[in-house]
């Protein structure tokens, strides 16, 4: 649900020249779960235990939906009003929308180039830990703060990828550029060894991978008209992240079949090459923007 509102919600309230930046804002909270996890989480779990780690997090998530419920309108105009309540004739509806959400243009598109990153991302995220004290040497203690410190690039790739694309209007190219770049930066992971110039070379992977959710939001919104921008968004991130979610199991079963953490790394070089191509596509569906934004999406 979270996605696809927050997508909806972005599309309601702010003019395609200022998307990009707005989604990428947005999506800096996973970037800041990663970075912050590592330091609050691993000191509580060792001071207290899983359990109370759960609890703590589930009292966080309460508290938050306070402001949410208090606050969020669902456009400047206010709650977008509920015509019908009865649970059946909502249950049609909503398979009405997705079916038209398949008719999108682009979505197929963003949903292929989402879904290859994607194993990337999250073979990345998950792998990290294990990667940095098994293949680089890190202790456990200074895991606390090697598995953190990469995420900071992705703050800085948000910033710079959302402005590039808010300014250009090129959203795809962007994309697909820094897809590019990420690969190069795999590429330079394998022949880094020491233990700082390999966080400082994760840091650049994340860098140039964070602007893909957003951007790829981005352009969905600008194709996508508000009644199916919903079941689009949920349809693009609810694939693309089910098969990212196929990374760590496939680069796992590498490094057990070859016994290096270093032989996962040309597969996901392939798959971001492949994200690049298939996301440069895009291009087709975008449209100048007319006003002070300059080029951009349209709609």
């Amino acid at each position: 649900m979270l996605f696809p509102s927050a997508s909806r919600a972005t599309q309601a309230w702010y003019p395609a020249r200022l998307r990009s930046r707005m989604n990428s804002l947005y999506h800096s909270s996973t970037g800041m779960s990663n970075l912050l996890s590592p330091l609050l989480l691993i000191p509580l779990i060792m001071a207290t235990s899983w359990n109370f780690m759960f609890i703590v997090l589930a009292a966080a998530g309460f508290i938050l939906l306070i402001p949410i419920w208090k606050y969020l309108q669902d456009t400047p105009e206010g709650p977008v009003p509920c015509e019908e309540r009865r649970l059946k004739v909502n249950i049609r509806k909503t398979w009405r929308n997705l079916r038209d959400a398949m008719k999108v243009k682009g979505l197929a598109t963003l949903t292929v180039a989402h879904a290859l990153e994607a194993q990337v991302w999250w073979g990345l995220s998950l792998w990290l830990p294990t990667f940095l004290i098994m293949a680089r040497g890190f202790t456990s203690d200074e895991l606390v703060w090697a598995a953190s410190l990469p995420y900071l690039g992705s703050f800085a790739g948000l910033a710079v990828g959302s402005y590039l694309s808010d300014r250009t209007g090129r959203r795809a190219t962007v994309t697909a550029a820094f897809l590019l770049l990420a690969a190069v930066s795999i590429l330079a992971v394998t022949q880094t060894q020491g233990k700082m110039g390999a966080v400082v070379v994760l840091g650049m992977v994340f860098f140039f991978l964070s602007v893909m959710g957003p951007n790829v939001f981005t352009m969905l919104q600008g194709t996508c008209r508000s009644r199916l921008t919903c079941a689009a968004t949920g349809l693009v991130n609810g694939v693309s992240n089910g098969v990212g979610a196929l990374g760590p199991i496939l680069f796992g079963g590498i490094v057990s079949a070859t016994g290096s953490y270093d032989a996962s790394l040309p597969l996901m070089i392939a798959l971001l090459v492949a994200s690049a191509m298939v996301v440069y596509h895009f291009r087709v569906y975008e449209t100048p923007l007319r006003g002070p934004g300059g080029p951009g999406q349209g709609l």
